[in-house]
């Protein structure tokens, strides 16, 4: 059955209606503050050189054999506000082949294709250090993150639909109008126009781009969180990597990529990422 043409046609204004959805799940996400430099060995950064623990090589690409550069070091024992202790102890590392690589496969974006990828978690009572600069490929100052800056946001619309959005479309009746509901809060948009449906998108189903910890992911193509390979559960975004933001790569035209872990196997880890 369509949707019904029934009840009025427009409220002044979409994005007040919305509001009250927005508010119960808006998430925190935070962007990193940077200082030039590597910091502490064990502590948060893009670029340079990792902590390896005693005895461990540098992380290499199995297809060129090169050492990957490090694009993010995450202390999980010292992340901000709700995410202390979200993502359990030690450091979180992604290491990411820059070289052509990535072609030699089909599937180098996806999650769990690590052959030109290695993110893991180093324990937090291993011994080691940071490790001798070496050539990577990438010419990439390093970065420690110093500090972080919170703000609130929502998912988009197609994520909003697993949160209580109900979306019609009209598009021959009405011409291109569409329509927004939350039958649990009693939320009824009525059928708005583009124009408005644009300011949805920018003021309520928006999360940000760029680099950041936490927040809702923002999704280039459709949604894709990877499962869990030991329990088949969702992963859950520690961290989002944009193109040439901190880490001066792009991931195909203009991507995004996205650290995901296991909520019950803190362990497993993984990296993808989509562009248009």
């Amino acid at each position: 059955m369509g949707p019904s043409f029934e009840g009025p046609m427009f409220f002044s204004d979409p994005v007040k209606k919305l509001k009250p959805w927005a508010a119960q799940h808006a998430r925190t996400a935070y962007k990193p503050v940077t200082r030039e430099g590597h910091g502490p060995d064990r502590g948060s950064r893009f670029n340079g050189s990792p902590f390896l623990a005693d005895g461990e090589a540098w992380p290499a690409c199995t297809v060129c054999a090169k050492p990957m550069p490090l694009f993010l070091q995450l202390d999980l024992d010292a992340l901000p506000g709700a995410y202390a202790g979200r993502f359990g102890s030690g450091l979180l590392q992604l290491f990411y082949c820059v070289g052509d690589c990535e072609f030699e496969g089909p599937d180098a974006w996806a999650p769990f294709d690590h052959k030109t990828k290695t993110v893991r978690v180093v324990p937090a009572d291993a011994a080691g250090a940071i490790a001798a600069p070496r050539d990577v490929g990438l010419e990439a100052k390093p970065q420690a993150i110093v500090d972080w800056t919170p703000h609130n946001e929502c998912c988009n619309s197609e994520e909003a639909e697993a949160y209580g959005i109900a979306v019609d479309y009209e598009r021959e009746r009405l011409g291109h109008k569409t329509r927004f509901r939350c039958d649990a809060l009693k939320i009824d948009t009525g059928w708005i126009s583009q124009e408005d449906e644009d300011r949805l998108n920018e003021q309520i189903f928006n999360p940000s781009g760029g680099d950041k910890l936490g927040g809702w992911p923002q999704w280039i193509q459709s949604l894709e969180y990877p499962n869990c390979p030991e329990c088949g559960v969702r992963m859950d975004l520690v961290f989002q990597i944009d193109s040439e933001d901190h880490v001066p790569f792009m991931f195909g035209d203009v991507g995004t990529g996205h650290i995901t872990q296991c909520p019950t196997h803190k362990h497993v880890v993984t990296f993808g990422w989509a562009c248009t």
